[in-house]
């Protein structure tokens, strides 16, 4: 139940508000936001993905921001 209306308050979700958003590499796919801030980069790969498999997200994530990427 509560999986459900997580996924329908995902879907309502008015991505245009200004508003801090906290999203994984693999959900920010598709998506443009004026800064990113990149966290954890000292963990990958992380220990069950191969680095060719984490390249391709961490450049997804990198190439979210038109104005600024902070990597951390």
């Amino acid at each position: 139940m509560a999986q459900a209306l997580a996924a329908e308050a995902f879907r309502r979700f008015d991505w245009q508000r200004p508003s801090v958003k906290l999203l994984t590499m693999h959900s920010a796919k598709g998506l443009e936001f004026p800064q990113v801030f990149v966290a954890g980069l000292q963990a990958l790969p992380m220990k069950d993905v191969s680095l060719d498999d984490a390249a391709p997200l961490l450049y997804v994530a990198m190439t979210r921001a038109w104005a600024a990427e902070s990597p951390s």
